[in-house]
């Protein structure tokens, strides 16, 4: 059964704070550098790290994002496309029992059921 979301976001930084990482590429990696008013290498010595063969921005999986301050994204006009995304992933849709995780902590998923 396909069900419908309806997606606003609240600007919360529910999303920012989840276990996880986020993964960027090289032109994500100028634009935010360009934001930061620093080169993509300075950016890439900063504020990223390889990880089996992909670039990630650093940090510790259980940590909020290393450019959420309160609930604001410091980046936000430049931020990843995985952030840009959130929550219409694949994986997300999988199977309805994760919808239901997501809207445990994002009050911006409405769904066209009550009951996920």
């Amino acid at each position: 059964m396909k069900m419908k979301i309806d997606f606003k976001c609240t600007a919360c930084g529910q999303c920012c704070r989840q276990g996880g990482y986020v993964f960027i590429d090289a032109g994500e990696a100028r634009s935010i550098a360009e934001l930061l008013g620093i080169t993509k290498e300075e950016f890439l010595r900063l504020y990223s790290e390889r990880f089996q063969g992909s670039l990630r921005l650093k940090g510790d999986y259980n940590k909020p994002c290393i450019f959420l301050e309160n609930t604001s994204c410091t980046v936000y006009d430049k931020r990843p496309s995985q952030c840009r995304t959130f929550p219409f992933w694949g994986e997300n849709f999988k199977y309805s029992g994760r919808l239901r995780e997501i809207k445990s902590f994002c009050r911006g998923i409405k769904t066209d059921r009550e009951v996920i």
